[in-house]
């Protein structure tokens, strides 16, 4: 019975530490703050927004309603730097959290 709940244990912990290294906390976190994300894709040189761009290593398309163009969107990142930038806007997002308080 120990050795079900230490490996349902591991197991919880390792979905956790995938999750928050896959990227998929860093779109989820961009869609309850889309505001923010619209502004963020919009003024960064790594994102590109609707076409895709040539002669550019990128990752995606990725699809992402933009507030600030009241629409759906395909979003392609630089490839060097996704990681990056979504580590970026996280530590925005958790500034201005911060302030809040």
């Amino acid at each position: 019975m120990v050795l079900k709940i230490a490996a349902l244990v591991l197991i919880a912990f390792g979905w956790i530490w995938w999750f928050r290294l896959s990227g998929l906390g860093f779109w989820i976190l961009a869609a309850k703050h889309s505001d923010e994300a619209s502004e963020f894709f919009e003024s960064s040189p790594y994102w590109y927004i609707g076409e895709k761009p040539v002669g550019v290593k990128v990752s995606g398309p990725f699809s992402f309603y933009m507030t600030t163009r009241g629409r759906r969107c395909k979003l392609w990142c630089d490839a060097d730097a996704v990681e990056s930038t979504q580590t970026e806007f996280k530590s925005r997002i958790r500034s201005r959290r911060r302030s809040a308080l």
